[in-house]
């Protein structure tokens, strides 16, 4: 259970290093393409 525990302090940390990090930007317009990509190729 404490494994488990740490395991998810773990997975939150790399989370908080994810979402805090300066690219955080670069990821949203990533995703923002990535959207209007899917939406291009599905309605064209």
């Amino acid at each position: 259970m404490s494994d488990q525990h740490d395991r998810h302090n773990y997975e939150q940390d790399n989370l908080n290093l994810l979402f805090n990090s300066d690219r955080l930007e670069d990821y949203a317009a990533l995703a923002v393409s990535a959207l209007i990509l899917i939406l291009v190729l599905l309605f064209h």
